[in-house]
């Protein structure tokens, strides 16, 4: 595996998430733009890492439907402002084991 690279990519990764999503209106449609944002920012660093399968083997990128339908359906069920201002803070959290596999946390 190529850590040293893969690393570097998934620490731009969560700079570049942690600016777009750090001062959001709330609303529908500035949380489907973050959720757009950082599914952008997901295929970015995917088609950037060097080791091909780890970056073929993570999860799925989710989009705006995806994450209104996690927060709005249990254990969560939000709505309304609550809902959108879940999905444009969640824009802000990289996943940890991922960040302990290929970025921030590996050394």
């Amino acid at each position: 595996m190529h850590f040293a690279k893969d690393r570097e990519i998934m620490v731009s990764f969560g700079t570049d998430m942690h600016s777009t999503a750090g001062a959001v209106e709330r609303g529908k449609a500035n949380a489907k733009r973050v959720s757009e944002e950082r599914a952008q920012y997901k295929r970015d660093a995917r088609e950037l890492m060097k080791d091909e399968e780890a970056a073929s083997n993570l999860p799925p990128i989710g989009d705006f439907e995806y994450y209104k339908n996690k927060y709005s359906q249990p254990p969560h069920n939000l709505s309304g402002d609550k809902l959108w201002e879940t999905i444009i803070l969640q824009g802000k959290v990289t996943n940890k084991e991922y960040n302990n596999i290929y970025g921030k946390n590996k050394k």
